[in-house]
């Protein structure tokens, strides 16, 4: 039986993992590498071994690719049947998928962590400090994934381990397309894309990443566009307004109000998608082209595992995408 697919939204698939996907899953468990370890060869190695499910897998992972990529959209994955009670076998499987989808990276430079745990944890109090929205439980305002990157990654996966029990956490996903839709009716908001799309600014790396890179600078920053061509939304406020603060002499006022003015239209776009993710649920979002955040929690058990993955080839969005192409390694 193929997985039962539900549209929720003109922006947003949901696929419901059926039993067969779920006992494929399984099977793997005692074949796949440790977590952090190399995944690029893993699909070669267990069809080599004789290991059975692997290309019924591969067809899981295309058609997972096909929605978030050529449609341009954001992918929910429902029970996917991983057991959340083990977070480090939930970080195998989540490799393994990612890397038959695309090419997990490493989120420091130093070293090869392609995971992430995206969870409260106690942060230095320091002016100089610039978190990260995986370190606390604040509301995480609308944003792409590693916009401080020369070249952010194509694709972006949110396992659900642990959700929030206290009503908060929810995700929140907005098409970039949908929204420079609602802002072209008005041309002070057409102006304000225009500003953004010709205007270098600096994204300030977040202190954790920074530090564990090693080779960063306290104070390191990448120059970019918020608005290209690919990627087509690099954005993050804070990180922006770090930056300009290390370079006061490029926030001019016309770009500081495109800023201010973007994120209003995007907190307050109709065309949000927001839902509390259930446990044992996959996100997987379009980088470069669908804006993501959520609001604010109190119960800090929640616990979602991150990873970043790079297309290996070129891939043309469908037409519905308005003509878009993702750049990929």
């Amino acid at each position: 039986m193929e997985p039962n697919r539900v549209r929720v939204g003109p922006e947003l698939s949901s696929l419901r993992c059926s039993d067969k996907w779920r006992a494929l899953f399984h099977q793997l468990l005692n074949h796949l590498p440790v977590c952090n370890e190399d995944f690029s060869n893993t699909t070669s190695l267990l069809t080599a071994r004789g290991v059975s499910g692997v290309e019924e897998l591969r067809n899981f992972a295309t058609l997972i690719l096909d929605s978030v990529t050529r449609q341009g959209k954001g992918l929910i994955v429902t029970d996917l049947g991983w057991p959340t009670h083990d977070p480090d076998v939930c970080g195998q499987f989540l490799l393994f998928l990612t890397s038959m989808i695309a090419e997990p990276t490493s989120h420091v430079g130093n070293s090869y962590r392609p995971l992430w745990d995206i969870r409260p944890r106690d942060v230095m109090s320091s002016p100089d400090y610039l978190p990260t929205y995986s370190e606390h439980s604040l509301p995480a305002p609308l944003h792409t994934d590693n916009q401080f990157a020369t070249q952010p990654e194509d694709l972006l996966l949110l396992y659900v381990v642990r959700p929030a029990n206290c009503g908060g956490g929810r995700n929140r996903l907005l098409s970039m397309r949908a929204l420079e839709e609602e802002i072209r009716i008005d041309e002070k908001a057409q102006a304000m894309l225009d500003i953004l799309t010709h205007s270098s600014v600096p994204f300030r790396v977040p202190t954790v990443f920074a530090s564990a890179s090693g080779n960063l600078g306290p104070h390191q920053v990448q120059w970019g566009h918020v608005i290209s061509r690919c990627p087509r939304i690099r954005y993050r406020l804070d990180t922006i307004r770090a930056g300009l603060a290390l370079h006061p002499a490029m926030g001019n006022e016309r770009l500081l109000a495109a800023l201010s003015n973007f994120a209003d239209c995007a907190e307050h776009s109709a065309n949000i998608f927001e839902a509390a993710l259930p446990q044992d649920s996959l996100c997987i979002i379009n980088n470069h082209c669908v804006l993501h955040g959520r609001t604010g929690f109190t119960d800090r058990s929640r616990h979602l595992l991150r990873a970043r993955a790079r297309l290996r080839r070129v891939v043309t969005l469908h037409p519905e995408a308005a003509g878009l192409t993702l750049c990929c390694s």
